[in-house]
């Protein structure tokens, strides 16, 4: 018996110690457990880009390994089971925080307007229940809307690894918003070439730090506007083109502390293709 005994604590207490430790790990991981809630379309046109900006962010999340993003299923089932529904409502958003047993959820509101999609995105931390972070943008397009969540997919990810604290701004804009200014852009203009469009423009002295500027092309003044990419320097070559074809071009000013400020004005260019060979004089 006393062999057995000793069989028995050999065997069982690891495995109740292992147990409770990787219990305690999960429960560790849980306490910054993070939910997404789809926006609410605030009308029809909106519908279907809540889902685009979930699944946009939970794949971006995904790279970021310290990051526990419950389960969709999961989330649904157990909001299910508790009578409640995913929504933007503060009060709501912390009882239904509370009941997942997360600390943060991700909530908002969609709206589309034309060929623009207006986002307000909002992040709460469950156990004080404040809103520890608010991103409000508009973009210019799907396309606009999805090149974008892993940005803020990653300022995601540095709140919940600072524990809910958001970084100060220099600018004392939170990043993330848009201003439509001037900004530090001047002379923007735009020249049809042999093969691509040439967009250039010039850099305000004085202006503030930019990370980056991004060019966006439409074939309507109105829109949709879609991203082209990152500019380098004061220009941009657009190769992208189509003989007899018409483009607009506008500029979008990303700063070095993350604020974004969309350039007002739009430039317009024809494309007139290729110069054609003189016709054969007939003799």
């Amino acid at each position: 018996m006393r062999f057995g005994n000793r069989l028995v604590e050999k065997v069982f207490v690891p495995v109740v110690c292992g147990l409770l430790l990787f219990s305690g790990a999960r429960a560790h991981a849980a306490a910054d457990a993070l939910a997404l809630f789809n926006p609410r379309p605030t009308n029809m046109e909106a519908m279907g880009y809540d889902g685009d900006i979930v699944f946009s962010l939970a794949s971006a999340l995904e790279t970021h390994s310290h990051i526990q993003l419950m389960p969709r299923r999961e989330m649904e089932d157990k909001l299910y089971q508790e009578g409640m529904v995913q929504g933007d409502n503060p009060e709501l958003v912390t009882a239904a925080g509370r009941a997942l047993g997360v600390s943060y959820v991700l909530f908002g509101k969609v709206t589309k307007t034309g060929s623009e999609i207006s986002a307000e995105l909002k992040m709460m931390r469950i156990q004080s229940g404040r809103i520890v972070r608010t991103w409000s943008r508009t973009f210019a397009g799907r396309d606009d809307l999805l090149s974008q969540m892993p940005r803020y997919a990653s300022e995601i990810a540095d709140i919940v690894s600072s524990g809910g604290a958001v970084p100060a701004t220099a600018s004392g804009v939170a990043a993330g918003t848009v201003s439509e200014t001037a900004g530090p852009i001047d002379r923007l203009q735009a020249r049809a070439e042999e093969g691509r469009v040439r967009i250039f423009w010039e850099v305000l002295p004085g202006s503030p730090p930019v990370r980056e500027i991004q060019v966006f092309r439409s074939p309507s003044e109105e829109g949709p506007f879609q991203l082209l990419g990152p500019a380098a320097e004061n220009r941009f070559m657009d190769e992208q083109v189509m003989p007899g074809r018409t483009y607009y071009y506008r500029l979008v000013v990303v700063q070095e502390d993350g604020a974004q400020v969309r350039v007002p004005r739009t430039v317009k260019v024809r494309y007139a293709g290729e110069r054609q060979a003189a016709a054969p004089l007939i003799l």
